[in-house]
């Protein structure tokens, strides 16, 4: 995987990163990511996704809370013939805010900037 999954002292502060023996999680308020087992909770519960939600989900959170543009999305996430119109980060995303619910955490859209991931407000 990209580097961005890597474990870094350069995280932004709000943001928590662990490494227990093989175990690399990404933690942000009640969402937990566990990467190498491929699950999410939020909240303790179990959350399924789609590998590319889950990727998405990944990408927002260890780059909160930078806004990040549908461009490099599609560039550094989809990683396919999609052109920059393509409703495939869009539909995804609906489908992630409805399976992470409204635990205070969530993936904002930034008008004519992107997506963001923080802390509901």
């Amino acid at each position: 995987m990209e580097s961005h999954l890597s474990i870094s002292e350069e995280s932004p502060p709000a943001q928590r990163r662990e490494k227990c023996g093989n175990q690399a999680t990404l933690q942000l308020g009640p969402v937990g990511v566990n990467l190498p087992e491929f699950t999410v909770r939020v909240s303790g519960r179990p959350v399924a996704l789609t590998r590319l939600e889950f990727d998405i989900l990944v990408y927002l959170m260890d780059r909160a809370p930078r806004v990040v543009s549908q461009d490099e999305l599609l560039n550094n996430v989809v990683r396919g013939a999609h052109d920059a119109q393509s409703s495939i980060i869009r539909v995804h995303v609906c489908n992630l805010r409805r399976k992470l619910g409204a635990d205070g955490w969530v993936v904002r859209t930034v008008r004519g900037r992107g997506l963001q991931f923080r802390e509901r407000v």
